[in-house]
């Protein structure tokens, strides 16, 4: 094998997604194909599964309280099954389970109206986000923050969104 294959697990679990995004599945599939190449952590012949759940924010509200301790909904989640602090992580593994991505509707359709921002712009912004972090990525440090928001940039401008912490983000 001379790529790597990306498996998808897409849970619907809040049916109006459908609606609001129906192009949602094609999204997702690009958007990890472009965050994984971008990160280049993985070996071309390995397979990498990654679980993406669109739920709604009364859904995401239970798992932000039970698992952040935080009781209220929050736009995204991720729940990454890799310990990049650990040397001997195995990532050299035929299939390397990345984590769970969670998003709520209700709170990225809010987010966009407030922000001028497309909704596809936006859930794709987040599933970047999100996908960094199972890769490792985070923004508890200013100097991560900066990496992690440059990549991100990176990343969306290669797919033609702009950059969206830009205070005049509108999307074309």
């Amino acid at each position: 094998m001379t790529e790597f294959e990306i498996i998808h697990d897409i849970l619907v679990e809040e049916e109006r997604w459908r609606d609001a995004l129906p192009d949602h599945e094609s999204i997702i599939l690009m958007t990890t194909d472009c965050v994984i190449k971008a990160t280049a952590l993985f070996a071309q012949d390995r397979n990498i599964e990654i679980s993406i759940s669109l739920t709604n924010d009364a859904g995401i509200h239970i798992l932000n309280r039970d698992y952040r301790d935080k009781d209220k909904p929050t736009n995204v989640l991720s729940f990454p099954q890799i310990d990049w602090s650990d040397p001997d992580a195995d990532l050299q593994a035929p299939v390397i389970m990345l984590g769970d991505i969670v998003i709520a509707l209700e709170t990225i359709e809010r987010e966009s109206a407030e922000q001028g921002k497309r909704m596809q712009d936006h859930f794709t912004h987040m599933l970047v986000h999100s996908i960094l972090h199972l890769c490792g990525f985070d923004h508890e440090e200013n100097a991560d923050a900066e990496e992690m928001e440059s990549l991100e940039i990176d990343i969306l401008g290669a797919m033609g969104i702009e950059n969206p912490y830009k205070d005049d983000y509108r999307s074309t």
